[in-house]
């Protein structure tokens, strides 16, 4: 959590200081893979989060994806040959509700930070 109230507040900066948005997101990934702040996960998923910070986010739309890539999943493990259907379903049930319960915590930072 504090890597990522790290990240926003030094793309705040350099927005602040007269970056557009998208060249300060990125200016603060940089800044944050240096430093050692959540370093791994940018370093994965840099092109990914400055393209969320960047863009109009639509939470139903993402609701939509993540339900959409559950059942996929669930299909495929139906249509595989699992021994336990019932607990791989429960598995995908439970990821399914971690995912949404993590948007909700997401949409609520981000909305706190708005204000």
């Amino acid at each position: 959590m504090q890597g990522y109230v790290a990240f926003t507040a030094k793309a705040r900066e350099f927005e602040q200081g007269g970056m557009d948005r998208g060249s300060a997101v990125k200016a603060a990934a940089e800044e944050c893979i240096k430093e050692g702040i959540l370093r791994e996960y940018l370093e994965d998923n840099a092109s990914e989060v400055i393209n969320m910070l960047t863009q109009e986010w639509d939470w139903d739309k993402a609701m939509e994806i993540n339900a959409s890539d559950a059942e996929r999943r669930v299909k495929a493990l139906w249509e595989a040959d699992v021994a336990d259907k019932d607990a791989a379903l429960a598995d995908q049930k439970a990821a399914l509700a971690e995912q949404a319960a993590e948007i909700e915590r997401l949409r609520a930072l981000l909305a706190s930070q708005n204000s």
